[in-house]
């Protein structure tokens, strides 16, 4: 089967994005003068980053470096490796995983979600992502927790791309109403949210600042709609065998 240079390229991030996050500054140094970067340590660092995880601003790669990217990753996957236990993993068409352990406790207004890592897989079709967050509201005078589903329209295989996509609804969220550009669940709430968590754990870290900070009591509720935390779902479905007119239900890997 002929791999397209698109392809070629995908894949050498995703094992570009694997060694940068898994690299001291030194080793990330290294990496980007074997890549072919020049100037300071910290430009040649702050190239690395741009080209493995700043996702619509990043540059391409270029085709002669994906045999370099390729056995530097080799080489460090390998036995005593650094990423010897990190081996890519493979996932595609009627499939979902949960990556919340790749975000962030919980949030304030404004701050990155991602803690940046991702996950050491390959996404073989399009995906979306999606989050069941808890999120603290201010309705002066008083202050709650509810529970809110974050859904978001970008489709890609690129995880950076996706985590942006997510971003961009979070900060949404902290804008007040009449300034939010996305309808929907947070018309729900005429108050100000002002933190949103994406696990149970950031849920109560988040409950127990605000509590200290606000002196009122709160209760993080109960997770009738599933566990709090961040998704990946594939866009297309497999179709059942004995009944190609049926698509099967999405399924966790």
């Amino acid at each position: 089967m002929v791999v397209s240079r698109e392809e070629k390229e995908r894949i050498a991030r995703v094992k570009l994005q694997q060694i940068y996050e898994n690299s001291n500054a030194k080793e990330r140094v290294a990496l980007g003068k074997t890549l072919g970067f020049r100037g300071s340590n910290r430009s040649i660092r702050n190239s690395v980053q741009r080209l493995a995880t700043r996702g619509r601003t990043r540059g391409n790669i270029r085709p002669g470096l994906f045999g370099t990217i390729n056995r530097s990753y080799g080489a460090l996957s390998g036995k005593g490796g650094r990423l010897e236990n990190k081996e890519l993993g493979n996932i595609g068409t009627g499939d979902k995983i949960k990556i919340t352990n790749n975000f962030k406790p919980y949030v304030l207004p404004f701050q990155d979600i991602w803690n940046r890592t991702s996950p050491s897989l390959l996404l073989d079709s399009n995906f979306r992502i999606s989050a069941f967050v808890a999120c603290v509201i201010e309705e002066e005078p008083i202050f709650e927790i509810k529970e809110f589903a974050i859904y978001t329209d970008e489709t890609s295989k690129d995880f950076v791309k996706l985590v942006e996509s997510l971003q961009d609804r979070v900060d949404d969220l902290f804008k007040p109403i009449r300034d939010r550009k996305y309808q929907g669940l947070t018309q729900t709430s005429f108050g100000m949210i002002r933190a949103v968590a994406f696990s149970r754990e950031g849920a109560l870290e988040m409950k127990e600042y605000f509590e200290e900070l606000t002196q009122f009591n709160l209760e993080v509720p109960t997770q009738i709609n599933g566990d709090f935390g961040v998704t990946l779902t594939s866009v297309r479905q497999l179709r059942n065998p004995e009944n190609p007119k049926k698509l099967l239900p999405r399924v966790y890997v």
